[in-house]
């Protein structure tokens, strides 16, 4: 509300005109009103503190410097996740790229492997651990992601396996698509596969089949192998696998997936092994 002219509101109530009143000297004149603009500039309304908006879904920020920190300490952790496994499978090696995504309370919300050519889901399995139980900077502005990517390489003395492609495995999975289907339970999108294919039948304890099967010698069949040779199928078999998913959705099928590829015949690789990726 604008304020008033006392000045005027007095003569008027007193009757007097508007030049004199009796003998008595006119009032000085009053300041004129200041425009409303003036009035606005001079008596600010009061400001209402502002409150911090947050977007339902919006990612917030971590700062990269304090997360590779955290990365370095958890670095002899992850170490010890490869050499544990490289002393069953000597020739362990490759890429594992990692997405996290951090809570606010600086706690990981989920961890899984977005990309590998490792090859191994126990060592995939142990990396997704460590950093699953890390504590990371708390990020400001809501959750945020991280993705990281982490090399191994074999012992020197190790021997290279064999590179396999996919057109190696055509004969091998038949009636195993249906497992494999129901491993998938609906997710789409391709799943990418490493694997170390061995020489020999699969020990007992790497099978999922029941202990009177385990003892059951696996069926040959010949099949047209790499370079025009012949190898058994069925005298080899998958030693390791590593696989990641389409996207997070479908880390929940990778336990399944990985044992039923596992219980499919391979071909012989040779004393060397082989190493193979596809998708499925």
């Amino acid at each position: 509300m604008r304020p008033r002219n006392h000045h005027v509101l007095a003569m008027l109530v007193a009757g007097c005109g508007l030049t004199h009143c009796g003998s008595s000297a006119p009032p000085a004149p009053s300041a004129p009103e200041p425009p409303p603009r003036e009035l606005e500039a001079a008596n600010p309304p009061p400001v209402a503190p502002e409150r911090a908006m947050r977007v339902e879904g919006q990612l917030g920020s971590i700062e990269p410097g304090a997360v590779d920190a955290v990365f370095d300490q958890a670095l002899e952790a992850l170490q010890r996740c490869h050499s544990a496994r490289v002393r069953q499978i000597r020739a362990l090696s490759g890429d594992v790229k990692l997405m996290l995504r951090i809570g606010e309370d600086g706690r990981a919300r989920y961890v899984y492997v977005e990309e590998t050519s490792l090859g191994d889901h126990l060592t995939e399995q142990c990396l997704v651990r460590v950093l699953s139980e890390t504590t990371w900077p708390r990020p400001s502005g809501g959750e945020a992601e991280v993705r990281k990517s982490f090399g191994f390489a074999a012992p020197a003395n190790a021997r290279s396996p064999v590179a396999w492609t996919a057109d190696d495995l055509k004969e091998t999975f038949g009636p195993k698509q249906v497992k494999i289907r129901s491993c998938r339970a609906g997710v789409t999108g391709m799943f990418n596969v490493t694997a170390y294919v061995t020489s020999g039948p699969p020990a007992p304890e790497a099978s999922g089949a029941t202990s009177k099967a385990r003892h059951k010698p696996p069926r040959k069949r010949q099949v047209a192998a790499k370079h025009g040779k012949k190898s058994n199928l069925g005298a080899g078999h998958i030693v390791a696998v590593g696989i990641a998913p389409p996207g997070r959705e479908g880390a929940p099928a990778i336990d399944c997936l990985v044992e039923a590829l596992k219980e499919i015949p391979m071909p012989d690789p040779g004393p060397r092994g082989a190493k193979v990726t596809w998708s499925l």
